[in-house]
């Protein structure tokens, strides 16, 4: 027998966690205490209110009118927190001498002003929290129901940690290509993002037709519906790794698998949100056997309301501790 645990929840721990050491320098503890600082601050930057709904509304679909406006997506609060962690780790450093790799550092050698320092920490968040947390817990919900696929998981980790004499380093992480696998199909199956929104910086003739899209038009890319087109993905509902092996990769069309986005706009944090969900799983896998409970919803129900995909309810799963 094991325990039920709220996957969404300790996903959101881990990752908050995660963001708050290489982000700001600080320990959150979050996993452990989710009524923390950190956990409320990033509860209320994502919270649904109807304001928030509207803002993030008026945000991406008229961005001359919030500008006009000079709306604001976060809260007062939120900024002031964020302000005054920082220049209390930055102040803490200096006081000591310490120096450490991470976010402060690098900013601190690119000598950015305050606002542009508050603001890049502010995007950290922004970016890096609900995507790695739903990709890690929408990746455990369908490794516990599918047990073929997850012994075949923990069998390549457990491998290749032996091989590394059980430390979880970057070059291990990059040797499991089955890990990869998975997280890649639940990327395309489940895509945080649903859709990508751009702006065109000038006039565009669409190829093969006779569509101009005029500077400053708003072009909005539906990932999700691009991820489940049977045309491009057979049996697109099916989740299947072996859509990644590195030959089938081949076979994918440009730009009908884009999770972070392509190009020049392409997301910069894409290597650090990877490896923030493959060292998760890899710790919990390594150690944990995980199966749907009797209160685990199956087919699983995504939250009709969110701006970003994730699930309805909070994904309990159990968690059976692995025999050595």
């Amino acid at each position: 027998m094991g325990n039920t645990i709220s996957v969404k929840e300790i996903s959101s721990g881990y990752t908050i966690d995660v963001l708050a050491s290489c982000a700001f320098g600080v320990n959150a503890n979050a996993i452990n205490d989710g009524n923390g600082e950190f956990p409320k601050i990033l509860r209320k930057i994502f919270e649904l209110k109807t304001i928030a709904l509207i803002k993030q509304t008026l945000v991406v679909f008229l961005p001359w009118l919030a500008k006009f406006l000079k709306l604001k997506i976060s809260e007062n609060d939120v900024d002031v927190f964020v302000r005054k962690t920082l220049w209390d780790v930055v102040g803490h450093r200096e006081k000591n001498g310490i120096e450490r790799q991470d976010f402060l550092l690098i900013n601190q050698k690119e000598e950015l002003d305050d606002d542009d320092y508050a603001a890049q920490a502010h995007s950290f968040l922004l970016a890096g929290f609900h995507t790695s947390a739903n990709t890690t817990s929408f990746a455990l919900y369908e490794l516990a129901t599918r047990p073929d696929m997850q012994t075949r998981l923990r069998q390549e980790i457990l491998d290749v940690l032996d091989k590394h004499g059980g430390k979880i380093t970057h070059d291990a992480l990059m040797e499991m290509t089955y890990l990869d696998m998975v997280i890649s199909e639940t990327l395309r199956k489940y895509p945080i993002l649903p859709f990508l929104d751009r702006m065109t910086l000038r006039d565009y003739k669409i190829p093969g037709t006779n569509i101009v899209l005029e500077k400053g038009t708003s072009v909005f890319i539906p990932l999700l519906g691009f991820h489940n087109d049977p045309k491009y993905f057979p049996n697109p509902k099916e989740f299947n790794p072996e859509r990644f092996t590195l030959e089938n990769r081949k076979s994918i069309p440009n730009y009908a698998y884009m999770p972070f986005g392509e190009g020049p706009r392409k997301c910069i944090g894409m290597r650090f949100g990877l490896i923030t969900v493959k060292t998760g799983l890899v710790h919990l896998l390594s150690k944990f056997e995980v199966r749907p409970c009797q209160q685990t919803l199956i087919p699983l129900v995504l939250d009709k309301t969110a701006t970003m995909l994730t699930t309805a309810d909070t994904l309990p799963l159990t968690f059976s501790l692995i025999n050595s």
